[in-house]
């Protein structure tokens, strides 16, 4: 059985037992579940008093398995505390981002529907999700409060959904009804590092990698891949660096863009981050005479590795005002003091070990 039925299996199976909307809620059930946790969870009085009703409804009618969900929460539960394909919490507009746009008529088993704001501050922006579970295009969701996981046609309530999308990481099960989804798409390429900079790099590069990140399970954040690169991508990089046994610094180089499926066309001098074996036993700074070593070298190397430009002779040993320049843009970017100085915080978030 494929990841795609398995999901559909497991919110017909919420809706059977009766499930219900908690806000913040995401598959808690047994005992957990009582009157003061969802007074905890809730948004007010009333939202609560709502839940705990339909609560102790469904108790009485015998619905012991039941779980508590809000509306993503039931999608989130399966896909990462059951299956971890996708690695971050997120919400309805996060899901969003997950998807390729669709029309209500392109609707297939699997597909997300949203609803979005029309107008004002926050239009385009997902507040709800429910999910297509079959060919008559019957939605499950959880509706609310009032209500719980429930399964409905899609038009039950005309204009209800109002945005449609295909979730990436189903997309080939969705499609094809693949036994498992296929790999992310091979083809696309990197020609520089990619990593989180003021201001932030833009591009179809930075696109490609998030589509890819996506696919993965990797939330880049709730604009999804709109080709920049900023707090949302680089946690996602890190999270999936992490999960591959990569340095986990947020930067795209040579290993994470061939993880990922990408062809690597940067320079060897750009590839990837040197590995943290590297030492230093004193301060590091601009001075007169320069400091020159190769603990220098070794610095420089590093700021090079990671796109910080040491100044037209590179790793030369000598600590130059291009190497002061490179270090305090590196410093300014991770949130150091900006002294152009290399002591213990700033040779450990570079990945060397501090002696002195």
């Amino acid at each position: 059985m494929g990841v795609l039925q398995e999901f559909l299996n497991y919110l017909e199976v919420q809706e059977n037992n009766g499930s219900i909307y908690v806000w913040g809620a995401q598959g808690q059930g047994g005992e957990v579940i009582s009157e003061n946790w969802i007074r905890q969870m809730e948004t007010s009085r009333n939202n609560a008093d709502r839940a705990i009703a339909l609560w102790k409804k469904r108790k009485a009618e015998g619905k012991n398995a039941l779980r508590a969900f809000d509306c993503s929460g039931l999608i989130m539960y399966f896909f990462q505390n059951l299956k971890g394909i996708l690695k971050s919490d997120t919400t309805a507009h996060g899901l969003k981002g997950m998807c390729g746009q669709l029309s209500e008529s392109q609707l297939l088993p699997g597909d997300f529907v949203f609803r979005v704001y029309t107008s004002g501050a926050n239009k385009g922006r997902a507040y709800h999700v429910g999910v297509v579970v079959d060919a008559e295009k019957n939605v499950i969701e959880a509706k609310g409060r009032d209500y719980g996981v429930v399964k409905r046609p899609l038009n039950a309530e005309a204009g209800y959904w109002n945005a449609f999308g295909r979730p990436a990481f189903l997309k080939a099960e969705i499609e094809g009804g693949a036994a498992a989804a296929q790999p992310a798409p091979v083809g696309w390429e990197l020609s520089r590092l990619l990593k989180r900079t003021s201001p932030m790099m833009k591009g179809e590069d930075v696109r490609a990698v998030q589509n890819a990140l996506i696919f993965k399970g990797y939330h880049c954040g709730n604009s999804g891949a709109d080709g920049q690169f900023g707090a949302g991508t680089e946690s996602a990089v890190k999270a999936f660096q992490k999960a591959n046994a990569l340095a986990d610094d947020g930067i795209v180089g040579e290993n994470t863009c061939k993880k990922l499926g990408g062809i690597w066309k940067g320079s060897k001098a750009a590839a990837s981050v040197p590995s943290a074996s590297w030492k230093l036993s004193r301060l590091l700074k601009r001075t007169k005479p320069m400091m020159k070593g190769e603990d220098v070298r070794a610095v420089q190397n590093v700021l090079i590795a990671r796109g910080y430009s040491c100044g037209k002779s590179g790793a030369d040993g000598a600590f130059g005002d291009g190497t002061r320049d490179a270090v305090m843009r590196f410093q300014k970017a991770n949130g150091l003091k900006t002294d152009g100085i290399i002591g213990k915080d700033t040779c450990a978030k570079l990945g060397g070990k501090w002696n002195a």
